[in-house]
Order: structure tokens, then sequence, then C-alpha cells
């Protein structure tokens, strides 16, 4: 009988910061797989399963949770030099979530 290969799951995080105040309102990242090591190997798949994000309210509307809306959009390929360009994203979220509070993650 033939085996096949078992996958192997690795679990990475990309930290980020949760300082305020910097005026920005996303943030753009790209995600690169390293593929199979031989050609012989399987392909590797990457995927991401798990998003957190900080929302900073001004403290005049700081409750402790709150009601925000968050959009996340994916293309294929980097986002550099694709930023302002709408039509080339697709959206894959879209909802309002409740916010864990500020300097507090907030998973998707």
């Amino acid at each position: 009988a033939e085996s096949t290969p078992q996958e192997e799951q690795t679990t990475h995080s990309v930290p980020t910061t949760f300082d305020g105040a910097n005026g920005s309102h996303g943030t753009m990242f790209d995600v690169i797989s390293r593929g199979a090591a031989t050609p012989d190997d399987p392909p590797t798949i990457t995927s991401v399963t798990s998003l957190h994000i900080h929302v900073n309210l001004p403290s005049s509307q700081q409750p402790s949770v709150h009601s925000s809306p968050v959009l996340v959009y994916t293309r294929l390929g980097t986002h550099r030099g694709h930023e302002a360009k709408p039509s080339e994203w697709t959206l894959i979220f879209n909802s309002t979530v409740e916010t864990a509070g500020f300097a507090k993650p907030t998973w998707l």
C-alpha cells in the first residue's frame, strides 16, 4: 500500500502594534508561502485562520464594549502598488463586531 505524506501544520503569529492615534484605518500585509522544498514534495498550502484588530475609539465614545463595522479584503499577489485600486480586491468579511476595547485584541 502506498503511504501518503501527512500534512504538517505550523502556526505562526504576525504581531503588530496597538499604538493608537497614528491615523491608520487598516493594515495591509502579504502572506508568502515558501513552497515545497523539492519538486517531489506536495505543494504547500498557506491559510490565514484568524485575525485580531485594534479599535481605537475617541475617549468620549469609549465604552467597555462597542460595535464597529469591519471589512476584510484579499487579493492574489502583493498589496504593494494596489492599495488604491478597489476593483482589484475581493471582500471576504463584512460584519459588525463587538470590540474588546482600547488596547485589547478583537478577534474576527
